[in-house]
């Protein structure tokens, strides 16, 4: 006997459904700032600055070689290089180009050739059998849209993969199949906020080899309490009795909590009966627990009956029922004859195991295993995923859920925040969850929503969040993607190849494949705007969040009306062009914020000859919210230092900038200077040179020098001293870039 059970679902709230929902017009608006340029927009040379290759013809004597050089501007020079040392490399003059060096060079006639230090570049492509499906990463057209109408992902994989500095990121969605070939290995352990993750009904007294049936039941929770159970039920005829409701910790043990489904509350159609339990059952981490379902004797004339949550009737599972049994499972669900009991049992809350699918999808956008041979490629191959299961199986989010599991991505060193979900209504708690992952350097990104509409969706709309809208494979905004204050940036999301559950979800009964396949949203848009902040963070670990968004939305290609609009944002990301415009910083602690141990020197610096009253300061800061503080003392010479473990080469170009603040300081003193030195490999220490800070009051004031060691150099020593003075001094926000 076989009766499919006809299930009609709800819009959720996951992003990726593509129904425009018309929700009431908000007034709460993402008050944000200007995107804040913190770094001047390079580009990348296409050959070292000042720098310049030659070779010198036969027999040209010493003098008329000094005396070319010198007119072409060439200060000095730096190595031979290659087998023979035919090849000098040298350097010009801080005002003469390379290009006009070589001009000069040749006039000569004294080089064979002269020529530019070239800088080349990776030809990187990833070994992914299904990479040539992923247009969003290099569009070649193949999917019959614009060619390079893309992220220019694999361009940016030349310069940054994700390995410098492995990032973490948290995905705050359905969870994850953990066993996934592309995924099993980029996954740390994460945490199931949903109360109740997939479901397996397992029919008592079935017999065979199929007595375990897994599928995604509406039993729901709510945070850590399972407080109510969801059922979708029908009944056949009139079944003699109420439905037993009871949770256990062991399935023969004692009932942990109760509720009744009495026969008044089951339809001849299907629906979900909603209960709530006479107590909450606080949900151990470590701890499955059974949902045990009694009914009284009944027939096959006079049965209950309990339903898949899928919409549709044709799912196909071949051979799950035996014919005959007191159990069958017909194609769309379980239907009892008899007073035997149904169970379902529940994941741990350590483990958020996917039953929907979506939250699968959007951590293979994000960081599939890449160069396995194997499936797709995630855009930051370095990057490590740490799943967050915060939705049941038809895709609901709490914010209780979204708080905690925010706050568990913060504990658990997260960097990145993906939340591929949103629905209308301000929450002051999410925006305060938000703030203090902001605070604590996390960045946090989502989908600006699928309504086609102007309507402002949360988290998006929040503050401190980038809000993602959706373009095609044209460049063009997809159909539905939200338009509104709340889009930041917009990336591709229609027709996104990646990673699905290997077994039986959610999203199945809406057409979707297991194992991978394409889905449409501005869900599949935010965790590629995560993946290029991994990157972003990788690059350089000590930005601050602010510092990551406006290095993704300066990059961005802008479409639409110039400059940010409602609905591309400040554009389409690239993420050639964020990484390759990220400065190395190599001075650890550049802006002071840290000090772990509270001593008031901040990490990575040393002090010497400070007082009460000087080190890391909320006084007033250039960039964050600390600077480093001296006070002035007219008999000393009081500084901050650093010893940057960097080696290099004679010739190697070296930018150092900073900033600084005097408050109270007299003409009469000596000075404060940001000093440099080279700790050379051939053991000698070379004084560079310093930036010269004004003695007098003055407010934020930025200096920048450039210098060229000398020798091939292990170490460099800089020191932010001020000197015999009697007002106070602030430092801030320093760089030494190597070029």
């Amino acid at each position: 006997m076989k009766r499919k059970f006809f299930i009609v679902t709800f819009c959720i709230f996951l992003t990726w459904c593509l129904t425009i929902s018309a929700y009431s017009a908000q007034k709460d608006q993402k008050n944000k700032k200007p995107s804040k340029k913190y770094y001047k927009k390079l580009s990348m040379p296409d050959y070292a600055p000042g720098q310049v290759l030659v070779k010198y013809k036969k027999n040209i004597p010493a003098a008329r070689k000094k005396r070319g050089t010198k007119l072409a501007g060439i200060k000095r020079t730096l190595k031979k290089v290659g087998f023979k040392d035919k090849i000098h490399l040298l350097q010009t003059n801080a005002q003469v180009s390379a290009k006009d060096a070589i001009k000069k060079l040749k006039s000569q006639n004294i080089v064979e050739f002269a020529e530019p230090n070239y800088i080349r570049k990776l030809n990187y492509l990833p070994n992914d059998p299904f990479y040539n499906l992923q247009w969003h990463l290099n569009n070649t057209g193949q999917t019959g849209g614009v060619a390079d109408a893309d992220i220019d992902a694999q361009e940016a994989w030349d310069i940054e993969k994700g390995y410098s500095f492995p990032v973490k990121i948290a995905s705050i969605d359905t969870g994850i199949d953990q066993n996934h070939p592309d995924l099993s290995s980029k996954i740390t352990p994460g945490y199931n906020f949903a109360g109740i993750s997939q479901k397996y009904a397992n029919a008592l007294r079935l017999v065979g080899a199929y007595d375990t049936y897994e599928f995604a039941q509406s039993i729901k929770g709510t945070g850590q309490s399972l407080t109510h159970i969801g059922l979708y039920i029908t009944k056949y005829g009139s079944p003699p009795g109420n439905i037993a409701i009871s949770v256990r910790d062991t399935l023969d043990g004692p009932d942990l909590a109760s509720a009744t489904i009495y026969r008044s509350d089951v339809r001849n159609t299907v629906q979900e009966v909603y209960k709530e339990l006479n107590t909450p059952v606080v949900l151990n981490s470590e701890t499955t627990y059974y949902i045990v379902f009694k009914a009284t004797a009944a027939n096959r004339n006079r049965f209950y009956g309990i339903a898949q949550n899928y919409s549709g009737t044709n799912y196909y599972v071949p051979d799950i029922y035996r014919d005959g049994s007191i159990f069958e499972f017909n194609g769309s669900g379980w239907e009892n004859y008899s007073e035997d009991d149904w169970y379902f049992r529940t994941n741990p809350n350590n483990n958020p195991r996917d039953d929907n699918g979506h939250g699968t999808h959007t951590s293979g956008i994000t960081a599939a295993s890449t160069d396995n041979n194997s499936g797709v490629a995630g855009l930051s191959h370095g990057a490590t995923i740490l799943p967050i299961k915060a939705a049941d199986s038809a895709g609901y989010f709490y914010s209780q859920d979204t708080i905690d599991s925010i706050d568990f991505a913060v504990s658990n060193s997260a960097k990145v925040i993906n939340m591929s979900f949103g629905g209308p209504g301000f929450s002051a708690a999410e925006q305060q969850a938000i703030n203090d992952a902001n605070d604590a350097g996390v960045v946090l990104v989502a989908s600006a929503g699928n309504d086609g509409a102007s309507t402002l969706n949360y988290p998006a709309a929040y503050n401190n969040v980038i809000g993602a809208g959706c373009t095609d494979s044209s460049d063009d905004l997809c159909w539905f993607s939200s338009f509104n204050s709340s889009v930041d940036v917009t990336a591709p999301g229609l027709k996104i190849y990646s990673t699905m559950p290997t077994y039986p979800v959610e999203m199945n009964s809406s057409g979707y494949s297991n194992n991978y396949d394409y889905v449409s949203g501005t869900s599949m848009s935010a965790p590629l705007v995560s993946g290029l902040a991994s990157l972003v963070f990788s690059r350089d670990p000590l930005l601050s969040p602010s510092q990551v968004e406006s290095f993704i939305t300066d990059n961005a290609d802008d479409l639409g009306a110039a400059g940010r609009d409602n609905y591309f944002g400040y554009g389409r990301i690239n993420a050639f062009n964020t990484v390759q415009n990220i400065d190395l910083n190599l001075i650890q602690n550049p802006s002071f914020e840290m000090d772990e141990d509270l001593n008031g020197i901040p990490d990575s610096w040393q002090g010497s000859n400070l007082e009460a009253g000087d080190g890391r300061s909320s006084d007033f800061a250039q960039e964050g919210n600390y600077s480093v503080k001296i006070t002035g003392n007219s008999t000393k010479l009081k500084s901050v230092k650093q010893r940057i473990q960097v080696s290099g080469n004679a010739g190697d170009i070296l930018t150092y900038s900073g900033w600084n603040k005097n408050e109270g300081a007299t003409t009469a003193g000596r000075c404060n200077t940001a000093l440099i030195y080279f700790n050379n490999t051939d053991g000698t220490r070379k004084y560079a040179g310093y930036l010269f800070f004004y003695r007098y009051t003055h407010d934020w004031l930025q200096l920048s020098k450039t210098f060229v060691a000398v020798k091939d150099y292990s170490s460099i020593d800089i020191t932010l001293g001020y000197f015999y003075q009697t007002g106070t001094t602030y430092f801030d926000d320093f760089k030494l870039l190597k070029q």
